[in-house]
């Protein structure tokens, strides 16, 4: 065999063998299971009430660090519904942007990218909550050791079942608690209303 045509040869060996390196490490994997989809939805939970790495925050929302790198910004808007009497309607969006946020779930380390927007709207009497509607919309690319992907989320809670987000995550049906989304141990999630030193506080559901 000559000089050139072994030289050929070893190229093509090179060019496939990078050729076959590329492609495993572009290869997503196995989609999330049940068990890492209710983390992932945990994971996101945590970053919406997370204010001990916020880098600036104003009554309308915040920007913050995740635990493993990245960022969140957080927007809120509470809008103040029909108020006769005793009993008061309000209405809460908080939309939560992920660029390359990092942070561990359930002993998981996830990277996600995306929007994530909570809905949420409550009626009170004497202050307290009595009735409550919801749900969490939105999309993320995620990573997850050697794997990678992308999770529609598209959750309605439903008071019915105690207080369940329930309908579709990362292509799987799911039930997935309240109190696993939004702490209640501390009290549910907090955020200050425009323009006013009242705060929004998000509880779980009365069963």
């Amino acid at each position: 065999m000559s000089s050139m045509r072994r030289t050929s040869s070893i190229g093509l060996a090179l060019a496939l063998a990078t050729s076959a390196c590329k492609e495993s490490v572009v290869e997503p994997g196995a989609p999330l299971d049940l068990e890492e989809t209710a983390a992932l939805f945990a994971g996101i939970g945590a970053r919406m009430n997370d204010t001990t790495n916020v880098i600036s925050s104003s009554e309308d929302g915040f920007v913050g660090e995740c635990p493993l790198g990245g960022l969140v910004t957080g927007d809120v808007e509470v809008a103040r519904g029909m108020e006769e009497a005793d009993t008061l309607h309000q209405e809460l969006d908080f939309t939560l942007v992920a660029e390359r946020c990092g942070f561990q779930s359930r002993n998981l380390d996830f990277t996600i990218t995306g929007n994530v927007i909570l809905n949420y709207a409550f009626w009170f009497v004497d202050s307290l909550p009595v009735k409550v509607d919801g749900g969490v919309k939105g999309s993320v690319d995620w990573q997850l050791e050697d794997r990678s992907g992308t999770c529609g989320i598209d959750l309605a809670l439903r008071q019915d079942t105690g207080g369940t987000f329930s309908g579709t995550m990362c292509g799987l049906e799911v039930d997935l608690s309240f109190e696993s989304f939004i702490s209640a141990g501390s009290g549910g999630a907090r955020w200050s209303l425009p323009g006013s030193s009242t705060a929004a506080a998000l509880h779980p559901p009365a069963k």
